[in-house]
């Protein structure tokens, strides 16, 4: 038997997308459990992938919407129209004693705008809700206000919106300690451990494998050599998944590169398009004066304004000769 038929394929890590590492070791423990892993000797390196499944979900299956954020919209909008429903009130109660307004009352208003007025456009949530904890703060230290809500029933209302108020801050801190609670681990973090368990598991079934086959050669290696067929199975089965993913790997490679082509064709093309000189029109000169080459750029501009003062006298001239004669009466008076 020859020891090469029980050699496993390198397998391109490097290359592996970040869903593919977790899916190929998935795959290889369902392999090795088709084939008694205890029986061939191969338990360490079996356990080791075993101990990463839950590493395994946190690479394939990323956070998504937390549980508890759905139940947060419902308590969100009662505690939000709890204090509404405060302010709206307590602006009744001023437009009605708007000629009978008492101390009093005037304070508990300045309360409620303070705190609770246009809560909706904070665009902070803790600037919100830390409004809404000062105003209940303010009212049980400020007797005269809580006095006025007690004797106006705004209290009622007051105590609605404290429960609302509490219902959301218990979710937000639920919240947040299990965010807090997750690994914060990168992706290279999380893969390289999965990696290494991997290689260690494929150098086991080769010592295994080899171990076995030797044994089998010996005169009293009877019971080896029933063994080597299995680990033949158990590789052929390996390499045929390690075949697998590096025929995806090697189909992605291929991809890439004739899309680099093609990148590399457009930007060509592209390029000699912007070298291509649009023909230039021909424009017709008209009184263009030709400069000698001895000529400089001071004897041409004397030469046009001497040109140009030339044609200004002769139209002078020509408009004055156009002038009509003056009558005989006005030249004898």
């Amino acid at each position: 038997m020859k020891l090469n038929r029980l050699e496993l394929k390198s397998v391109p890590f490097s290359d592996l997308k970040k869903q593919e590492l977790p899916a190929f070791g998935e795959e290889i423990i369902k392999t090795a459990e088709k084939y008694d892993p205890v029986e061939l000797d191969i338990t360490v390196g079996y356990n080791r992938l075993l101990a990463l499944l839950p590493t395994f979900k946190l690479i394939s299956q990323p956070y998504g919407a937390h549980p508890i954020t759905p139940l947060l919209t419902p308590e969100r909008e009662k505690c939000m129209l709890y204090a509404r429903y405060i302010v709206s009130k307590m602006g009744f109660l001023m437009k009605e004693n708007k000629y009978q307004l008492t101390p009093e009352m005037i304070e508990a208003n300045l309360v409620v705008n303070r705190y609770l007025h246009r809560l909706d456009r904070v665009s902070r949530e803790s600037q919100v809700y830390k409004q809404i904890g000062d105003f209940f703060i303010e009212i049980d230290s400020n007797a005269v206000v809580a006095g006025f809500f007690q004797e106006k029933s705004l209290i009622t209302d007051c105590n609605n919106l404290k429960l609302a108020y509490t219902d959301v801050k218990s979710s937000l801190m639920k919240r947040e300690g299990s965010i807090a609670a997750r690994p914060n681990l990168t992706t290279k973090e999380l893969s390289d451990p999965i990696v290494e368990a991997l290689k260690y598991f494929f150098k086991e079934v080769e010592v295994a494998a080899g171990k076995c086959v030797f044994a089998s050669l010996e005169p009293e290696g009877e019971s080896n050599l029933e063994m080597v067929p299995k680990y033949e199975l158990l590789i052929n089965h390996l390499n045929g998944d390690i075949t697998k993913l590096r025929n995806s790997v090697n189909l992605r490679r291929l991809t890439n590169k004739r899309k680099a082509e093609e990148h590399e064709k457009e930007g060509l093309n592209s390029n000699v398009a912007e070298q291509v000189v649009p023909p230039t029109t021909m424009v017709r000169s008209m009184n263009v004066v030709k400069a000698p080459d001895n000529t400089s750029d001071n004897d041409l501009y004397e030469q046009l304004d001497a040109e140009q003062l030339d044609e200004k006298k002769t139209v002078a001239s020509s408009s004055k000769q156009m002038q009509l004669p003056a009558s005989s009466k006005n030249e004898e008076g």
